[in-house]
């Protein structure tokens, strides 16, 4: 075997392996808690599945690559604006894949810790430290370069990522209704294969996004179109949220010098990016079911097509250049929509499930698990737990999950203190991310700051947006005020109009009382 094909064996992505990780470990989980049930009305609920895992050389060559689950999370709901924590206490964002990156951030930091903690004592050491010392003077490490980030989903991500896959889904629903004029899923993907070169989708020449759209609004792109940045939540009559789809925070985490790390734990560890997306092919199988003519084949091009415009849409904000690999695996998500249809009644079809799930498994590996933590969350708060608060007083540590900002907080702040990393007295969540506990923390926000635009307007897009979106209706979304805004300059940044969080909303100390802006 040539040094070339050797290599491309050892790097090879094991989809099915990682879909099979996630689903163990999710079915190991306890029966009741925050997994989907059933409703008091009687219908079935369903959920998104999402884990992040780390992958290296096998050590023993029984396999080229080891992989090991680091996070895992499910969900679907996010807080409307009005609704966002002041103190850091309360998850605003619930979709699978934004919580399993934060229990990812934890787990990183815990194993880092336990590294560092035990030198030599940790079988297969993730992390060295990393050769430049250019941060401030301070110490960093980074995943060793033979170890890969990868990342399961049950379903495409909301947003630009599954804007085709809701074509197809509509076309299927219109063509066993029979609708007069509608396109069948044939048809849309002739239309579309049409468009490609060499079978797959051509890149627009511009990447990123002219504007903000809310939710699902206008979802339909024209083939080989770069998609708008969307908000959550897909219904248009919800109250607005200013939360970023999941293809739009998995395409910034993609930029070199970004990572899913966050700025907090880029002052410890450098940036780690996703090699890898793996996705449950089931959602595609109701597009051409068994019974339709050639049904295996036309599912293998419809995988092309999407998989194309799924990587399009993750990589465009590092300008066409691509570097994520997204595959497909044949296993069955069993809380899954698609799944709950097939033992719903026509009558009664399943609804979302409000709640969710976080699982951090062990850091260390050892141990049987004894140190994993599983949390059921309701509305950004553990389940069952009490939130009631006196006026400007956070939540109780016993309400809060441990991967909210104030949570995560303490936990990155209490690991710089035990491996004897100063820390500022009094420090606070905003300045801590703008860079107090070292240089790592800065040059991340400078690598956003890159593909984001400056953040000195970040509060009049927010304002601007809300505006829009309260004059919004299901079947009408106003436009902006401004042209600048539909048509950005083509050196404008490559995620122009992303909405961030405004500036008080992260001025809070490890207390979680709130502080004056600078």
């Amino acid at each position: 075997m040539s040094t070339e094909a050797a290599t491309a064996d050892v790097d090879a992505v094991d989809h099915e392996q990682l879909a099979s990780l996630a689903l163990a470990t999710y079915l190991g989980l306890p029966p009741r808690g925050a997994k989907p049930g059933i409703k008091s009305n009687g219908r079935l609920e369903w959920t998104v599945l999402a884990a992040f895992a780390l992958s290296f050389p096998s050590t023993d060559g029984s396999k080229s690559r080891e992989y090991t689950l680091i996070s895992l999370a499910t969900g679907l709901r996010c807080l409307p604006y009005a609704s966002m924590p002041v103190h850091g206490d309360v998850l605003h964002d619930q979709h699978a894949e934004v919580l399993s990156r934060r229990a990812a951030r934890l787990w990183l930091l815990h194993r880092l810790e336990q590294e560092l903690a035990s030198p030599g004592g940790v079988a297969n050491a993730l992390f060295e430290p990393e050769p430049s010392d250019a941060l401030d003077g301070n110490q960093r490490w980074r995943l060793r370069s033979d170890v890969r980030c990868h990342l399961y989903v049950s379903t495409l991500p909301c947003g630009a990522a599954s804007n085709r896959l809701l074509e197809f889904q509509r076309a299927a629903q219109d063509a066993a209704a029979q609708k007069p004029g509608a396109s069948t899923p044939d048809e849309l993907l002739g239309t579309y294969l049409s468009a490609t070169t060499n079978g797959l989708m051509t890149s627009s020449s511009r990447s990123g996004a002219a504007d903000v759209v809310r939710g699902r609004a206008s979802s339909t792109q024209q083939p080989g179109t770069s998609a708008s940045l969307r908000t959550k939540p897909g219904r248009p009559d919800a109250p607005p949220s200013i939360c970023m789809s999941c293809s739009d925070k998995l395409a910034l985490w993609n930029v070199p010098g970004v990572g899913i790390q966050g700025a907090l734990l880029s002052a410890l560890i450098a940036p780690v990016h996703i090699s890898s997306v793996t996705i449950a092919d089931h959602p595609l199988r109701y597009i051409f079911p068994p019974s339709h003519p050639d049904a295996e084949a036309r599912l293998g091009q419809l995988k092309l097509v999407l998989a194309d415009d799924c990587k399009r849409a993750l990589d465009r904000a590092i300008r066409g250049r691509c570097s994520i690999e997204v595959g497909w695996s044949g296993a069955v998500f069993p809380d899954s929509k698609e799944a709950k249809l097939q033992t719903s009644s026509a009558e009664a079809g399943p609804e979302s499930c409000v709640n969710s799930i976080v699982h951090i498994p062990d850091p260390t590996g050892k141990g049987k698990g004894k140190k994993a933590k599983t949390e059921n969350l309701a509305a950004g708060t553990k389940m069952g737990a009490p939130t009631k608060r006196a006026a400007e007083q956070p939540l109780k540590p016993a309400a809060r999950s441990g991967v909210c900002r104030l949570s995560y907080f303490a936990a990155v702040i209490a690991t710089m203190q035990a491996i004897g990393r100063s820390v500022p007295d009094a420090v606070v969540y905003a300045d801590a991310k703008q860079g107090c506990l070292g240089g790592g923390a800065k040059m991340y926000r400078q690598a956003k700051d890159t593909v984001l635009g400056p953040r000195d307007t970040a509060q009049q897009t927010v304002d601007s947006f809300l505006e829009r979106a309260t004059r919004a209706t299901a079947i009408n979304m106003p436009a902006p005020a401004s042209d600048e805004a539909l048509h950005p300059s083509a050196d404008a940044p490559p995620l122009h109009g992303w909405l961030r969080s405004p500036a008080h909303l992260a001025h809070f100390d490890l207390s979680g009382h709130r502080t004056p802006q600078a």
